[in-house]
C-alpha cells in the first residue's frame, strides 16, 4: 500500500489542494461538491479511523479531545 498524501487537504473551485503542493483537479462535470469535499477529507478520516482503531483495540477509552477530532473529519467530509 503506497504512502497518501498528508492533510489537511482543501477545496476550492476548481482542485483539492494538499498543503505540500500537490493538486487534484476535478472534473465538475463529473464530481459533486459532496465527492470533492469527501475526497478532501481522505486523510483526517483516515486519522481518525487509526486513532479509534488503535484504542479500540488497546482498551483505551476516547478523550473528549479524540472524540472531537473524530466529529472534525466527519464533518469536513459532509461539509459543516
Amino acid at each position: 500500500m503506497s504512502e497518501h498524501t498528508p492533510g489537511p487537504w482543501t477545496v476550492d473551485r476548481l482542485c483539492i489542494q494538499a498543503p505540500d503542493g500537490n493538486v487534484a483537479l476535478v472534473n465538475l462535470a463529473r464530481a459533486s461538491d459532496a465527492d470533492a469535499r469527501l475526497i478532501a477529507a481522505a486523510p483526517d478520516l483516515l486519522e481518525a479511523c487509526q486513532m479509534v482503531w488503535k484504542m479500540a483495540v488497546a482498551w483505551e477509552p476516547l478523550t473528549p479531545g479524540d472524540i472531537a477530532e473524530v466529529k472534525a473529519a466527519i464533518a469536513k467530509a459532509q461539509g459543516r
